[in-house]
């Protein structure tokens, strides 16, 4: 047996002659050595100062050009265990690993004496200096979530749940590697002014660009932030920027490998060299869908999709290759490696009750001229009626309808974009609950989700309603419930959702925290909660949401009564028109 093990560990030896090669490799492919064979084996093997019968040296690791070159023999379970971690290459005598926490923690455990080179690079990584100066905004896991990307040299999957806040720590490492410019922020269309809003609101001064469409041209410095499909379209002329780091927001969208976006994008990483993938959706489940995204993060790890499916995708079982296997394994491989991923319950400590997002998008320009229209005309009536006066409440009527008319434009204008980022809330697994005031709204979100929504709203008799709220607390396939403010904002408990989302607003405050409250309430199993105003930017829509939540957080001194909340607000916004 030691003879076999002399003859292996030569093999590994890169100055081993051609013949000798072919020598070994022949007398080792069979079961039992002759004594001649035997014999021969002994003579080649002097010519490598090994004597017979030598015992071979002890498994050793070193590192070079990246890579950690293993040498030594493995018994067969120890070379599973080897193989097994991801980017292992074995090729003929050559043994090599990607370099990574993961990759050394293996080898030790398989005894391999680790080179002064790898305990070097364990101790740089260790002791690498650490900017602790942060925003005050920021939680303690938001401020260990950047330390993180940058000890990864801004390669990362940011896969935090949805909530806590991970495009604001990918804005702060902006803020504090400010030499990583230009950079390209990659996110669907409804959060590109949502991405602007939170870079100026982190204290990033570079100059940020919103590409609209395919005719916009491309700036050469500052932040670019813009679609998955205006990218698809952009490829060649994002290449020749040179941008030095790549953030993509909801990277799940990456989940088809031959789709369009999916290729340009991966195209563009092989250029780029900090890639920051943001995605909420729980990899383990769907491994097979984020293949493509891995292998742009590490594509020295993740460098064969079979292999990645055979291991992680129960591919032995199921021939599609949807499946999921060995989960807690690939969990451990990407934490200590590219990914950052948070519970809410593993930061509850750090968390509010309650956390408020507003969520900006870009009015639909099929709804644009519709709006302005709308909009000339409230401005007209509340000159000719209100002139310098206060408002007369006789006139609260006829002034709410033109309002709530507008309303209803801007409304419709976001739509898609709201169905966007509602979907978003669904994929990463979490219940949402959406509040609305108009029935086509409504019937959108039920047309749009299908059979994972619900539904509360005047049409539906009390027994209806309350079958359906029984059902979404209960049944997991049931991904969404939307109510209509009035019908479902009082008298219900929805708390199986942490996650409220707001398509309208109603009038009162009074009304805004009575459906949150159908929410945060007793039998609300997460300490924190989500609300997200969707607000078509820079009209009516974002006028109401501001004035509501102000007001609806506050509430405490606010008099009881929805009517003179009512005339609050109106006259708010009649003051507003009065002076455009």
């Amino acid at each position: 047996m030691e003879l076999r093990q002399s003859m292996t560990e030569t093999l590994l030896n890169p100055d081993i002659k051609r013949t000798d090669r072919i020598i070994f490799k022949k007398l080792l492919s069979n079961s039992r050595l002759s004594a001649m064979q035997r014999s021969v084996a002994k003579r080649t093997l002097k010519r490598y100062g090994i004597k017979s019968e030598q015992k071979i040296q002890g498994r050793r690791a070193t590192l070079r050009d990246g890579k950690l070159w293993c040498f030594g023999v493995l018994r067969k379970d120890e070379q599973e265990k080897w193989q097994r971690i991801p980017g292992s290459i074995s090729r003929e005598e050559k043994m090599s690993v990607p370099c990574n926490k993961h990759s050394i923690r293996i080898l030790k455990e398989l005894q391999y004496e680790l080179s002064g080179s790898v305990s070097e690079w364990e101790n740089e990584v260790e002791n690498k200096p650490r900017n602790l100066e942060f925003d005050s905004r920021l939680f303690p896991y938001q401020k260990e979530g950047v330390l993180r990307i940058e000890e990864l040299n801004g390669r990362v999957l940011l896969s935090d749940v949805m909530g806590l806040g991970k495009s604001c720590q990918a804005c702060t490492y902006l803020f504090r590697n400010p030499e990583v410019t230009p950079a390209l922020i990659i996110c669907p269309s409804g959060l590109r002014l949502n991405w602007k809003k939170e870079l100026i609101m982190w204290g990033v001064t570079d100059e940020i660009t919103i590409i609209q469409t395919k005719k916009d041209s491309i700036p050469t410095k500052g932040i670019v932030i813009m679609s998955y499909d205006v990218a698809s379209s952009y490829y060649c002329e994002l290449e020749e920027v040179g941008f030095k780091v790549l953030i993509v927001d909801e990277s799940h969208y990456l989940r088809n490998p031959e789709s369009k976006r999916s290729k340009v994008l991966k195209y563009l990483s092989k250029g780029i060299d900090k890639i920051i993938l943001i995605s909420g959706t729980n990899i383990t489940s769907r491994p097979k869908e984020f293949f493509g995204q891995l292998s742009m993060i590490a594509p020295e790890m993740f460098n064969s999709r079979v292999k990645f499916e055979q291991r992680y995708c129960n591919l032995m079982h199921d021939s599609t290759g949807k499946g999921a296997s060995n989960t807690g394994e690939l969990h451990s491989i990407l934490a200590e490696t590219y990914m950052i991923r948070r519970l809410k319950k593993d930061v509850l400590k750090d968390l509010p009750p309650r956390i408020y997002k507003a969520v900006p998008v870009t009015l639909n320009n099929t709804y644009r001229d519709e709006y302005e229209f709308a909009k000339k005309d409230v401005v007209a009536y509340v000159k000719e009626n209100y002139g310098g006066q206060a408002a007369n409440r006789a006139r609260f009527g006829e002034t709410m309808v033109r309002m709530n008319h507008l309303l209803q434009i801007a409304a419709k204008g976001k739509m898609e974009d709201a169905m966007e980022y509602i979907r978003n809330i669904v994929d990463s697994g979490e219940k949402v609950c959406i509040f609305a005031t108009h029935k086509i709204s409504i019937e959108k979100v039920m047309s749009e989700f299908g059979s994972i929504a619900l539904k509360i709203d005047g049409s539906l008799s009390n027994k209806h309603k309350q079958a359906n709220v029984e059902r979404f607390q209960t049944d997991e396939d049931i991904k969404l419930i939307v109510c209509n403010i009035q019908a479902g904002g009082v008298g219900i408990t929805l708390t199986a959702s942490s996650n409220v989302v707001f398509l309208e607003y109603p009038w009162c405050p009074g009304d805004l925290s009575q459906a949150i409250a159908r929410i945060d309430r007793i039998g609300q199993e997460a300490s924190s909660i989500n609300i997200h105003y969707i607000v078509s930017d820079n009209t009516i829509d974002q006028w109401v949401c501001e004035l509501l939540d102000k007001k609806a957080r506050v509430l405490a001194d606010i008099l009881d009564g929805g009517e003179l909340d009512e005339e609050i607000l109106l006259n708010q916004l009649i003051e507003k028109f009065k002076n455009m």
